[in-house]
């Protein structure tokens, strides 16, 4: 009888160990994915950054190609930018190209608590030419209690240089900020941002 306890308690532990091997790996595991005829790959660092990339007919292949050369660049600055100082500290990431110029932060407009992180929702509305990239992010404020979501949104410029696509700062003298979002009944994303006013 201890035998058999001992084998399921084996059993259990290897299924557990499995799944999650297997979960760890769904996070990680490189993506490739033709967008706007251009194979793209999503692999090492930042994937959840590159994931929220919008590009599906948005731009064209030569545009989508000097996105996929920045991709890199611009995950690891969008990363950079998220990071909650409270939490890690306030150094810039070696993988980012923000060291070079001043990076705003998302929390200078969101009161982050120490345990709070925020999550991006997208990157869209690209400006793409051969030596220049500027886009805009969305990023997630935590919902808490008695409050409805919100975006703060940020735009970013990135240029080519010897060394590769580097962020070069922002094409704004301030962030474009906080977006309130109304849930939509009928939306596929559940939830729909409008900008105060539209």
């Amino acid at each position: 009888m201890k035998n058999q306890k001992s084998k399921i308690v084996q059993i259990a532990a290897s299924v557990v160990a499995l799944l999650a091997g297997n979960l760890i790996a769904t996070h990680t595991r490189a993506h490739t994915e033709t967008i706007n005829g251009v194979l793209i790959s999503i692999e090492g660092k930042f994937q959840h950054e590159k994931r929220a990339f919008q590009l599906h007919g948005l731009l064209t292949p030569q545009e989508t190609t000097l996105v996929a050369q920045a991709m890199n660049s611009i995950a690891a600055t969008i990363n950079e930018a998220r990071t909650n100082p409270k939490v890690q500290s306030g150094k810039t990431s070696a993988s980012s190209s923000a060291q070079h110029s001043e990076l705003r932060r998302v929390q200078d407009l969101i009161d982050l608590r120490p345990n709070e992180s925020i999550a991006v929702k997208r990157v869209h509305s690209w400006k793409v030419t051969d030596e220049e990239i500027i886009v805009q992010v969305d990023y997630f404020e935590p919902i808490r209690k008695n409050t409805g979501p919100s975006i703060a949104r940020d735009t970013y410029r990135f240029k080519k240089t010897e060394q590769g696509w580097q962020f070069a700062g922002h094409p704004t003298e301030k962030p474009i900020g906080m977006i309130p979002c109304k849930y939509a009944k009928k939306s596929n994303s559940g939830i729909v941002c409008e900008l105060p006013g539209t």
